[in-house]
């Protein structure tokens, strides 16, 4: 929440601090403009959030944070940072 508010974030922004795999496997598609993940990166949770993108967009964008070495399915865009990468993923026609 500090982060959103020293950004200047939209009062009508909704954070979730929740098993990110569990909560995104109850939303439809397109139930977010934009969602963003920041996952351990010794876990498996950011493939699997991107798979469930896959098969169920639940937004338009999805940013994921993962380890560099951990290649993300297409048709994601990665970003390379050292041993940190960011892919995007965007609905073509939301």
């Amino acid at each position: 929440r500090a982060n959103l508010d020293a950004l200047g974030g939209h009062d009508g922004a909704l954070l979730h601090r929740d098993d990110a795999v569990a909560f995104v496997s109850t939303l439809p598609a397109l139930a977010y403009d934009v969602a963003f993940a920041d996952p351990p990166y010794d876990a498996d949770t950011a493939f699997a959030l991107v798979e469930r993108w896959l098969e169920v967009p639940f937004s338009a964008i999805l940013g994921i944070e993962h380890a560099a070495a951990s290649p993300m399915p297409a048709p994601g865009q990665t970003r390379r940072y050292g041993i940190t990468a960011l892919t995007f993923f965007r609905v073509s026609d939301p």
